[in-house]
Order: C-alpha cells, then sequence, then structure tokens
C-alpha cells in the first residue's frame, strides 16, 4: 500500500477484481445511475494525500491556480465545545466530496440528507469495508467527513490585465458545508440509520449546479483507492474537453510533480510511479488523448469519459423522481 492510499479502502493493484471488471464495463456508453458529477474546483487542484502535520495549513497549486486549505473546528458533541479537526487527506475525503456534490446537483437543493443505511452508503457509494476499530471503515469515514466539514477552502489565482500586466485575486476564506448535522455516536449501536445532513454554502452550491464536471463512476470504482490516481482522473475529464482543435500542450515532469504529488522530493522516483499510475488512469479514460514524450506529456483535445447527453439525462431522470 503507498502512502496515496487510505488504510479502510482495498487496494487494488493490476488484478483487482473491480478494476478488470470496470475496464470491461467501460467499452459501453454509462448508464443514467453510472454518471456522478463533481465541482470543477476538485478538478483543478486537490487535497493532501497523506496525513498533514495537526494545525498546519495546507496549499496546491496548479499553474495560475492555488489552493489553501485551514483547519477548522467543530462542535464534539461529548465535551460540548468546538475541537480543531486536521484537514482531510487521501481517498476518502475526495469520494465524499463526489457524492455530496452529486446529490446536491441531481436534486437541485444545496441541503444533502444523508439519512441511508449506513452500511450501504460505505459499501456501495464509497466502497469502503465497514469494519470497526481505529483503522475500520466507519471510523476513517467519520473523521473525514469531520475534516471535509470544518475545512475552510481558499482560492487563489493571476491572470494577466488588459494591458498585459499580472493580476491576482483572492476568493476569500469559506467552507463549502456551512452546516453539518453528524450523528450521535451511541445511535450506532444496533441501528441500520444513522443522521447526518450538510448545507453547502450559497457560492460553493452554485459552483456544483454551473460548473460540474460529469464522471463515470465505474472509472472511479478503479480507481477508488488511490487518491492520486482520482485527482489525475479528474484532471483530465475537465482539461482535454476544453482544449482546443489542434492544440497541443507539453506539461513537464516538475509541473505534473508540483501539481499532483509534491511530497516527492525526487522527479525520477515521482516520474515512475505517476507513470504508472497513469497508465491505469488511460485504462479507463480510454478517450483522453495524453502521450508521454521527453520532458513530461503532451495534452490534445479529447472527448469526455461521459458523453453530454448521457450527463444531461442523468440529471432530468434524478430530478423527475426527486419530485415524485
Amino acid at each position: 500500500m503507498s502512502i496515496f492510499d487510505e488504510p479502510s479502502l482495498v487496494p487494488l493493484g493490476a488484478v483487482g477484481e473491480r478494476y478488470w471488471s470496470a475496464l470491461g464495463e467501460i467499452a459501453r456508453p454509462p448508464s443514467n445511475d453510472e454518471v456522478s458529477f463533481l465541482h470543477v474546483l476538485f478538478a483543478h487542484t486537490g487535497m493532501p494525500h497523506k496525513e498533514h502535520p495537526f494545525g498546519q495549513a495546507y496549499q496546491r497549486r496548479n499553474g495560475s491556480v492555488y489552493l489553501g486549505l485551514t483547519p477548522g473546528y467543530l462542535m464534539n458533541p461529548e465535551t460540548k465545545k468546538l475541537e480543531l479537526q486536521g484537514l482531510p487527506y487521501g481517498p476518502l475525503p475526495r469520494l465524499i466530496m463526489l457524492y455530496i456534490c452529486n446529490e446536491a446537483k441531481r436534486s437541485n437543493c444545496a441541503k444533502v440528507d444523508m439519512n441511508r443505511s449506513m452500511t450501504s452508503f460505505l459499501r456501495e457509494d464509497l466502497m469502503v469495508n465497514t469494519s470497526g476499530g481505529p483503522r475500520g471503515g466507519i471510523t476513517s469515514f467519520k473523521r473525514q467527513m469531520n475534516r471535509v466539514a470544518a475545512t475552510p477552502i481558499t482560492i487563489g489565482m493571476t491572470y494577466l490585465t488588459d494591458r498585459g500586466r499580472t493580476g491576482v485575486a483572492t476568493h476569500k476564506p469559506n467552507p463549502a458545508i456551512i452546516q453539518y448535522k453528524v450523528w450521535d455516536e451511541d445511535s450506532l449501536v444496533d441501528k441500520p440509520m444513522w443522521n447526518t445532513e450538510v448545507t453547502l454554502s450559497p457560492e460553493f452550491f452554485e459552483g456544483v449546479i454551473h460548473h460540474s464536471i460529469p464522471l463515470d463512476v465505474r472509472a472511479i470504482h478503479a480507481l477508488r483507492s488511490s487518491s492520486m490516481g482520482l485527482d489525475v482522473y479528474f484532471n483530465l475529464a475537465q482539461r482535454l474537453v476544453r482544449m482546443r482543435d489542434g492544440e497541443v500542450q507539453l506539461v513537464t515532469w516538475q509541473q505534473l510533480r508540483d501539481q499532483f504529488a509534491p511530497e516527492y522530493s525526487e522527479i525520477k522516483r515521482f516520474k515512475f510511479a505517476f507513470s504508472e499510475l497513469l497508465a491505469r488512469v488511460l485504462r479507463v479514460y480510454p478517450e483522453a488523448n495524453v502521450t508521454e514524450v521527453a520532458g513530461g506529456l503532451e495534452f490534445r483535445r479529447s472527448k469526455p469519459p461521459v458523453p453530454v447527453i448521457a450527463s444531461r439525462r442523468s440529471i432530468r431522470a434524478k430530478i423527475s423522481t426527486s419530485r415524485l
């Protein structure tokens, strides 16, 4: 298991059953239930891959876009006091945000009611085990869910002004989730249901509705044990589609490391790990036009992983069902 794997997730190697199953299924277009939506923010830059020093802020850069995460506070239901939370890391918070964004997008509602069977939610939606203990699925999920809910997000970017100068803009710190009602730990004993509800901030919800990218759930299943694999898939799903016909972008290994895995101190080690992972991502996104060349990768315009018609149809189907 690598530094990019969450202990509660079952790692998928080259012979993983679900991985190879997903490859076979992706040969056909996704069904309505196999399309999921994610805020484009998480396709530009990602959260930490591994545990970040407690209490310290975190930054990631992708070209002209910067992401800043700051530790936040949550009320402890036992002590009835505010307690500082760590920053989210690994695959789980990425899968959690994918689930929340998808539910908000499909229902067109900023309030996401997560009152479902815990076993169903963890196993079917997040695909993690439901064992107990300090490294079990329930414990890991609760810890990462708390961190996602508590963490404010700051977005910074540089841009060219009309006079050709470099300008900067900062979106003030604002948590994606402005209200978080978490279950009572005691209510989990001998009860299949749990009580968690999240409400997205107006700004984040607007972004979910108007700036989400459609993703193939089967690809998510195949990559779910690797936070960097998910980040690469998310990024390619929006980056390649926005490129112009005939355009070629060369991204160096240094730039790729800074974007996806600044934890690597040696470019050579990063290149080896990234190339291996990229091959796996391209297996589940076969339309991606990515070529490895001397010094880095070349990107060209590609078809989206989910056809536009399929993504629109899935939204209509979910909204129609929610109104019954």
